[in-house]
């Protein structure tokens, strides 16, 4: 929750928003591989997490080809 109301805010924070969404960023990031370890969870959750990883993998790549093609 704090995540999002930072997102939503982030105009209104006298803090370069860079800073606000890497920090957004970077807590979901914790918060992803951080609940398995707190919680028991099924095999499942650790293929949701790699094909997460994958996919934004796979869309940074594209989109990094693609703007030094343009």
């Amino acid at each position: 929750v704090i995540l999002i109301c930072l997102l939503l805010f982030a105009k209104h924070i006298p803090v370069r928003d860079g800073f606000i969404y890497a920090f957004v960023a970077a807590g979901f990031v914790a918060l992803l591989w951080g609940i398995p370890n707190l919680v028991e969870t099924a095999k499942f959750y650790d293929y949701f997490i790699n094909t997460i990883i994958v996919t934004v993998g796979t869309v940074v790549i594209s989109i990094s080809i693609g703007s030094l093609a343009a």
